[in-house]
């Protein structure tokens, strides 16, 4: 009954109750100090490693381009893919603690929902999605397929405005929401999560988040991050898929929606078109 601190924080020596508690109320969590710097440091030059092999443009990542015209690397997905290191890290018990916190039936998403994956903020970034505005992780209309989705990180620099952070909107999972923009943020319950290697944050996937642009010319936060689904997720989106795959499947007729809408038999408007299907096309992200 008493007004709830958005900035508390919390150590996995904290009973499960407690953590439970805050997130189901708060649609974040902040555990400090989770991983020991030799880890942080390991995983960083692992993930370091997995970057330095990357060819611009690859398809299992999202790119960016700066104000130098330089396309720069800003997430990297199935990072298992790459690391063998970096992928069985969602298996540690600390995060596999976290990630099933709200329900004990999640399971990490290893081989779909891009699998394990690397945030790397970078400044000045002019195009692509680099920077994100306030957005859900569900999608359009993914979330009684995704939900609760959980969203796991490990921080593996420090994370503030300088280098880069994420900002919530507590306690907006449990709502309706109308868009939000950077400009809307006055009076809402907007927390920006100041973290320190080694730290983990939680989310629901479908709190409002956002990732602004960072303020310092040189950032570089890098996060790993481990999604945890419900059974459901699994028995809807095929390994390697995305909600996506099943928002814009093909009907009997072979017409694929290039929105969301409701097919009408002899729909002909602006928005839908006839072609040919590849399964493998990477058609991005829902949100």
């Amino acid at each position: 009954g008493q007004p709830l601190d958005l900035s508390r924080t919390f150590t996995l020596d904290d009973p499960d109750d407690d953590l439970r508690a805050f997130l189901r109320t708060a649609g974040f969590l902040h555990v400090k100090r989770a991983f020991v710097p030799d880890e942080v440091a390991a995983l960083g030059a692992e993930l370091e490693r997995v970057r330095a092999a990357l060819e611009p443009g690859a398809g299992d990542c999202w790119w960016s381009t700066n104000g130098a015209g330089e396309q720069v690397v800003t997430r990297i997905n199935y990072l298992d893919r790459g690391s063998d290191t970096l992928g069985e890290t969602g298996l540690d018990p600390r995060i596999q603690r976290l990630g099933r916190l709200e329900h004990g039936d999640l399971r990490m998403c290893a081989d779909r929902l891009d699998g394990p994956m690397a945030f790397v903020k970078n400044a000045d970034v002019v195009q692509g999605l680099g920077d994100l505005q306030w957005h859900q992780d569900d999608g359009l209309g993914g979330h009684p397929i995704m939900c609760p989705l959980m969203q796991v990180g490990i921080q593996l620099d420090p994370a503030n405005a300088a280098n880069g952070q994420v900002r919530v909107l507590a306690g907006s999972h449990r709502y309706s929401n109308h868009p939000l923009s950077w400009d809307d943020e006055a009076g809402k319950p907007v927390v920006a999560l100041e973290t320190e290697p080694g730290d983990v944050t939680v989310h629901f996937g479908d709190v409002f988040h956002t990732t602004p642009p960072p303020t310092s010319p040189d950032a570089g936060r890098r996060v790993l991050y481990f999604k945890f689904a419900p059974p459901q997720t699994f028995q809807t989106i095929p390994p390697g898929g995305h909600y996506n795959d099943i928002l814009f499947k093909p009907d009997a007729a072979g017409r694929v929606a290039t929105r969301a809408a409701t097919w009408e038999d002899d729909d002909t408007q602006a928005g839908f078109e006839e072609r040919t299907f590849d399964e493998n096309e990477n058609e991005g992200e829902a949100s």
